[in-house]
Parts: structure tokens; C-alpha cells; sequence
């Protein structure tokens, strides 16, 4: 150590506070996303199975129309 915090109030406990509310906060900025479920699959027209993005695509140039 080089002295620097040697006129400090810090303790080593009040270091362990920080070290781990840091932790807990760069866990939570860069945690690990869980891969998802399949898309849901929509029947529509007699029966057709789509998922989401095709069903909403049509139906927005349906409305359009």
C-alpha cells in the first residue's frame, strides 16, 4: 500500500459495503438474458398457423386497405 488513505475514516468494512454494492449493481447492468420461448404460434384464416410478426404484418396492411 501506498499510504493514500492512511488519514482516511474509511474502514474495511465500509470497503466491503462498497465492493458489494458494486457487485450487485454491475450484476444487475450486465446480467446474462435468458433465451426465450418460441414465438406463439396464432391460428387465423381457416385454421393457418403464423407467429406474431407475420399475423401483425398482415393485419396492419389489412387495415391499411
Amino acid at each position: 500500500m501506498d499510504g493514500q488513505l492512511d488519514e482516511c475514516e474509511i474502514t474495511l468494512h465500509d470497503l466491503n459495503k462498497i465492493a458489494e454494492n458494486f457487485t450487485r449493481i454491475l450484476n444487475g447492468i450486465f446480467h446474462q438474458i435468458s433465451d426465450y420461448a418460441d414465438p406463439v404460434i396464432r391460428e387465423f384464416n381457416g385454421g393457418k398457423k403464423e407467429n406474431h410478426a407475420n399475423y401483425n404484418r398482415k393485419q396492419a396492411e389489412k387495415n391499411k386497405s
